[in-house]
């Protein structure tokens, strides 16, 4: 996120035409691409700031619960069984999937406004993430039934 606020020009009409000229097989310069550059949203800082405010209470529980546990991971080992309650007392499943799902739809969010100079969507599943965690959850299922 510091780096997407840091360089705004990443997200400007001239970076935009270079990354749709850059895909291959696209002409040089095709007739659509002024019109399209013309028409794209530009975000301002303001604008990406927004993306790093609305991912901070998501970063806030990540920090508070689940880093000392990604920390103290290595170390579990050594830990006695009240330890290690304690450490994972206060994880939700659904605080994983929240903060995964948020996560999901910021990095989409941001290669699509780069890609298509669309405005970040962060409600909702706009960005199919139920969907892809189905597919990952068939695909491991498969995997293990398959195991012998």
């Amino acid at each position: 996120m510091n780096a997407t606020i840091a360089h705004p020009e990443f997200f400007n009409h001239a970076a935009l035409r270079a990354r749709k000229q850059s895909i291959p097989g696209t002409p040089r310069n095709p007739p659509w691409l002024d019109e399209y550059v013309a028409a794209a949203w530009e975000p301002t800082t303001k604008n990406l700031r927004a993306l790093k405010k609305a991912l901070a209470p998501h970063k806030a529980k990540f920090d508070q619960i689940y880093k000392p546990i990604r920390n103290q991971i290595a170390h579990i080992i050594l830990k006695d069984d009240a330890s290690v309650a304690a450490l994972y007392s206060r994880t939700l499943k659904a605080d994983i999937d929240e903060i995964l799902r948020f996560l999901h739809c910021l990095i989409t969010s941001i290669w699509y406004l780069a890609y298509n100079a669309e405005r970040p969507n962060l409600n909702g599943d706009h960005y199919a993430y139920a969907q892809r965690v189905a597919e990952i959850a068939a695909e491991t299922e498969a995997m293990l039934r398959s195991i012998p």
